[in-house]
């Protein structure tokens, strides 16, 4: 995981749920999150074109975001920026632990496959 403060303004920002199904460890480098669609989500060219849900690797977070105190099948709320014009493209800026019984919009990760 490498923790950044992004040099350019963001181009977009979106927050999503999900679950944590990967941490940075053993070989690993992101964190990685099984998140609901993003409706609103707009593409490179500027087309509002959304994003289904997915498993999604994460590999750069602001230093705020701690995510050694979560584990994998925890429940979270995660606040991303996308800068299509620079790098890192995309960059978790909040992640928030969620109460086990809130229910997510997510299909079984088999299914995703």
């Amino acid at each position: 995981m490498t923790y950044l403060r992004p040099l350019t303004a963001a181009e977009y920002t979106y927050t999503t749920r999900g679950v944590v199904t990967g941490l940075p460890g053993r070989g690993t480098l992101y964190v990685q999150v099984h998140h609901e669609a993003i409706a609103d989500f707009v593409n490179k060219a500027g087309e509002k074109v959304g994003m289904k849900e997915m498993i999604m690797d994460m590999p750069n977070a602001t230093p705020d975001v701690k995510v050694d105190a979560l584990a994998i099948g925890d429940k979270v709320s995660m606040t991303f920026e996308v800068r299509y014009k620079s790098d890192p493209r995309m960059v978790i800026t909040k992640m928030e632990k969620l109460d086990g019984g809130t229910v997510l919009d997510l299909k079984a990760v088999d299914q995703m496959r």
